[in-house]
């Protein structure tokens, strides 16, 4: 499944779970090439998300990279682990279990 693949943060637009049909969503007319700035900093370049006025998809890894997070993506297992500002602040995200471990919650 490409939405696997992706590994992707979704942001939607209502308050519905899962009001967005990822096949519908993941489809060229829906695909945007990014660069990612804060403020005048160029922080990433072609990245690729998909949107829709439902939601949007951004993969976890280049968003990640681009603030420097040694968070590693594994999009097989739909995981990602890894710490931010300090090693003691873990980031371990879990698809399938549904959980999220940032920090000290």
């Amino acid at each position: 499944m490409l939405l696997g693949g992706l590994l992707s943060c979704v942001v939607s637009a209502n308050d519905h779970d899962n009001a967005y049909n990822s096949d519908d969503l993941l489809n060229d007319d829906n695909l945007l090439i990014v660069d990612m700035y804060l403020g005048k900093y160029k922080l990433a370049e072609n990245i690729f998300i998909y949107s829709s006025p439902e939601a949007t998809l951004v993969p976890l890894q280049p968003l990640f990279d681009s603030i420097d997070f040694p968070i590693e993506v594994d999009p097989v297992a739909l995981k990602a682990y890894g710490w931010f500002f300090d090693e003691n602040n873990l980031f371990d995200l879990s698809v399938y279990d549904r959980r999220l471990v940032s920090g000290a919650k």
